[in-house]
């Protein structure tokens, strides 16, 4: 067995913590998840930490994340770092861990400060009439986020945290960030990219045409560009039930 571990300097007074996690983690915290992977809060020298281990990796991945591409802690860590320089919010991080049997890459763990803020899901999921501004100040978040170089993609509504300003508007907060991509020197993603990583918010093409127009309007785009962002995320969801739906009968025949 062999530990991989990384603590941000700032917060190397919590080393003590950081390296009791792989042997404490099952016995101690409060879950606040779980389903794939788990996650829990502790509370530690006055802070309140959340850890998050992931599901332990398929043998392809095992491989994968040992010797090809960072795995998805490591990952988790050093984006979180990226977007706070690219000014966007996200819980800071705070450490992560790579355990390793027999060379490869079996459980890990990220650590970063807890935010308590819901996720803007409240707000669109199975609503009567949904948040306008909460809606138009998300568009104007994501238009700001692919101005900057940033695709986050697990963009969906869970992923999102969101608190109320004293002005009346909205601030967002990125959360689940082991799958982005960072263009250099804050060049913006070809417009497709862009597009794409937008339909992944949510299911409801109600919800989803409000923001579209919104999105398209902040970035200076045309109508024509609300047209063609509605029909690549109604391909998106038709690929996507299909895809499902095709897994649940294979489930069901096995």
């Amino acid at each position: 067995m062999k530990l991989h571990i990384v603590v941000n300097p700032k917060y190397s007074y919590l080393t003590d913590f950081v390296y009791s996690i792989p042997a404490h983690f099952d016995s101690g915290g409060e879950i606040l998840n779980d389903d794939r992977n788990v996650i829990k809060r502790f509370h530690v020298n006055g802070l309140a930490v959340v850890v998050k281990r992931y599901k332990r990796p398929n043998w392809v991945q095992r491989i994968s994340y040992s010797f090809f591409r960072k795995g998805k802690a490591e990952r988790a860590y050093l984006y979180g770092n990226e977007l706070l320089n690219r000014g966007f919010s996200t819980p800071e991080s705070i450490a992560y861990i790579e355990h390793y049997t027999n060379h490869l890459l079996d459980y890990s763990y990220y650590l970063c400060l807890n935010d308590s803020s819901p996720a803007i899901r409240q707000e669109i999921k199975d609503v009567e009439e949904p948040n306008l501004v909460v809606l138009e100040d998300f568009a104007i978040f994501v238009c700001e986020l692919h101005k900057r170089g940033i695709l986050h993609h697990d963009l969906n509504c869970s992923n999102v945290l969101y608190k109320a300003a004293n002005n009346g508007h909205y601030t967002f907060s990125l959360i689940d960030n082991n799958r982005m991509f960072f263009y250099p020197d804050h060049t913006m993603p070809p417009l497709d990219e862009c597009l794409m990583n937008l339909t992944r918010f949510t299911d409801d093409m109600r919800i989803f045409h409000i923001v579209a127009e919104d999105y398209c309007k902040t970035c200076n785009l045309g109508n024509e560009v609300v047209d063609r962002l509605i029909s690549i995320k109604t391909k998106r969801d038709i690929k996507w039930h299909r895809k499902k739906a095709l897994l649940r009968k294979l489930k069901l025949k096995r």
